[in-house]
């Protein structure tokens, strides 16, 4: 990653100079969790500096010998080894000197003006996406901690959702906003009118702007192919301003004048930056080309503006069809989506968090670019190797699962095999199992699996395939074969929803699932509905679920409810859990550089199962999320449990993602 491909470039610096402001810069608790302002940016933006920064001191071949030595057996013996074989030194005293280093290289750094709507923010609220719209500024404010996103005009909320606000445009009764809805993958576009929001039938949008009257442009990512359109919604007709046909060519963002006369969007090609400029009198649209990395901004009377990189921060400029460019301001620190305002000029830069940030308008310079022809290519069918994702294993971590498990993926992370078992010392006997899994990658997914336990073999394979209509529903159905022989089907429906709920992001899911099983023997149909709710606010979270499950046939023993560790074979079973957790506060603990305890809390859990018998516990834990060094982050709780009167241990793994 080391090269003027993926330089160490002034979009990364901020964080740099916001770690290097701190008395205690680059905490473990940043660059191991991602607690900062920048979320999980942070250990990728650490350790691109920290490895340039290596790179440059002690030579590139010392990179290479540490990923040698990080990749085989011994890097399983942690950093501070890998670091002491190549470097002769620790991590504690590289970082050290990194920090050093930075320190007397950066000193002296301007510090940017925050503007007052961003002043009284913390860290971990951020403000992006600034726009104009009648002389009033717009922009998206982001709630790291609590989740969710929030539409304002100038210091007043408009309004707050729980899906990812993408981009909007202001009519003058309505808000067009791009909403990223992660339960199917996709962006959509909804209209906020009477304060409701409206979904429609548009999707994968990746930028919206006003462009007069009741139109849209649009930039619209078909398959990769980038493409820039106008929408009527009077009409719903969609006329077509430029395709990127090209597929090396790529279009990021996309804005129009106040009445969409004129529509000008960002163009990437084989290296190069272009503005382009459309207008209905145009046969084509008109591209200049821009030498340094810009962003584009909001209208303003004339043209466009644009944050164009200088040096290690943003100049902005006002750029017009004829290509004629006047410096209006100059950041410190780089910026992007710049906006005209009353009090003079308004971008997103970062400063401990995204912020607004402003600076008082001079002109100082003008000048005129050259209009550009760009020759796209018709693109050419190659011809390629499949690939085979079931012959490309790599190893990704342990993980606790059913014990203790090995997890190995292909490339794509569609296919896993896991490996391990467990001890069980009430029987004094081993368990081992076997499992392959694929989701999204075959036409339908599958598990099979293989478990010996209790010196019996059992064996399953489950195809399985689930329909997301929309965010809100979802069916599927699961046929399953399992040794000793037993046959199953089902179809299921899943009705989930999330929203803000009192300053905090709750969620709502339904399943309700209709299966038949089949036996040598006998025929068995149950029918459950599980409703699982879950509310989390400032550290505070509380999860419940209530599952009921009832079947018709002779043997209901067939199908046992095994939930929270217990098991029951009656015809009708009910459940009920809650727990909450609590977190007290984070402890930033590295130990060795090989374990990194986190978060720190409190919680307590009630299950009960009623059918045959009646199950019951009440635990009270102790919870850390630790980071293991070459394994998956996990949060452990371990405390003690009341179970059907009896004092026992609790202890519970989970994976963070």
């Amino acid at each position: 990653l080391i090269g003027d491909l993926y330089e160490y470039d002034y979009r990364r610096l901020p964080f740099l100079w916001d770690q290097l402001d701190r008395e205690d810069p680059f905490l473990e608790e940043t660059v191991v969790s991602g607690h900062s302002g920048i979320g999980g940016e942070a250990y990728y933006n650490y350790g691109y500096a920290f490895l340039t920064f290596l790179y440059e001191t002690y030579g590139f071949e010392s990179i290479q010998e540490l990923v040698r030595i990080k990749s085989g057996i011994l890097g399983f013996a942690g950093i501070d080894f890998s670091f002491e074989r190549v470097y002769g030194k620790s991590y504690q005293e590289l970082k050290a000197e990194f920090i050093d280093f930075e320190s007397e290289k950066w000193k002296g750094v301007e510090t940017p003006s925050i503007h007052r709507l961003s002043s009284d923010i913390g860290e971990f609220v951020s403000h992006y996406k600034s726009k104009t719209y009648a002389n009033r500024l717009y922009y998206i404010g982001f709630d790291r901690e609590q989740r969710y996103y929030t539409l304002y005009r100038e210091d007043t909320e408009i309004l707050r959702t729980s899906m990812e606000i993408i981009d909007f445009a202001v009519f003058e009764n309505e808000i067009a906003l791009l909403l990223f809805e992660k339960e199917v993958s996709e962006t959509r576009l909804y209209f906020f009118r009477e304060g409701r929001l409206e979904r429609t039938k548009y999707s994968h949008l990746v930028g919206i702007d006003f462009a007069g009257k009741d139109r849209l442009a649009i930039l619209r990512n078909s398959l990769g192919t980038m493409s820039v359109e106008i929408l009527s919604l009077r009409n719903e007709r969609v006329t077509t301003i430029f395709a990127a046909i090209d597929p090396e060519m790529q279009i990021t963002s996309v804005r129009a004048s106040q009445d969409g006369a004129l529509v000008a969007f960002r163009v990437n090609m084989r290296g190069n930056k272009y503005i382009a400029f459309y207008s209905s009198g145009f046969d084509a649209p008109i591209m200049y080309k821009i030498d340094k990395d810009f962003s584009l901004g909001s209208w303003t009377s004339g043209g466009f503006l644009i944050s164009v990189e200088n040096g290690f921060g943003s100049s902005v400029y006002l750029v017009t069809s004829e290509g004629e460019m006047t410096s209006l301001a100059t950041f410190s620190r780089y910026v992007r989506d710049p906006a005209r305002t009353r009090e003079g000029i308004v971008a997103v830069g970062q400063v401990k968090g995204n912020k607004l940030l402003y600076s008082v308008e001079s002109k100082t310079t003008e000048f005129k670019l050259k209009e550009t022809t760009v020759e796209m290519r018709v693109p050419e069918s190659l011809e390629g190797e499949k690939y085979e994702g079931f012959t490309s294993w790599r190893f990704v971590s342990p993980i606790p699962y059913k014990g203790l498990s090995l997890l190995f993926s292909d490339l794509t992370f569609h296919n896993h095999l896991i490996a391990g078992g467990s001890f069980d010392f009430g029987t004094m006997l081993p368990s081992l199992h076997l499992e392959l899994c694929s989701i999204d990658y075959t036409p339908v997914d599958f598990t099979l699996s293989f478990e010996f336990s209790d010196l019996n073999v059992e064996a399953s394979l489950e195809v399985y395939r689930q329909y997301v209509i929309n965010p809100k529903l979802a069916f599927g159905w699961k046929a399953e074969l399992n040794y000793p022989l037993q046959v199953s089907g089902s179809i299921n429906v899943v009705l989930q929803d999330s929203s803000v709920l009192y300053g905090g992001q709750a969620s709502l899911k339904t399943n309700i699932a209709v299966r038949d099983t089949q036996t040598a023997t006998s025929n068995l149909v149950d029918v459950g509905i599980r409703v699982d709710f879950d509310w989390k606010k400032n550290g505070f979270a509380l999860d419940s679920a209530i599952f009921s499950r009832v079947t018709f046939g002779e043997d209901p023993s067939l199908v046992p409810v095994e939930l929270w560790d217990f098991r029951d074979d009656s015809n009708i079973v009910v459940g009920l859990s809650i727990s909450s957790d609590y977190t007290i506060s984070r402890r930033g603990f590295n130990l060795i550089n090989l374990v990194h305890l986190s978060e720190e809390g409190i919680g307590a859990k009630i299950d009960t199962l009623i059918g045959r018998n009646f199950s019951w516990r009440l635990a009270i834990y102790k919870f850390e999320t630790v980071y293991l060094y070459a394994a998956y982050p996990m949060k452990i709780k371990a405390g003690i449990m009341l179970e059907s009167m009896r004092l026992l241990p609790y202890i519970d793994f989970a994976l963070l993602y």
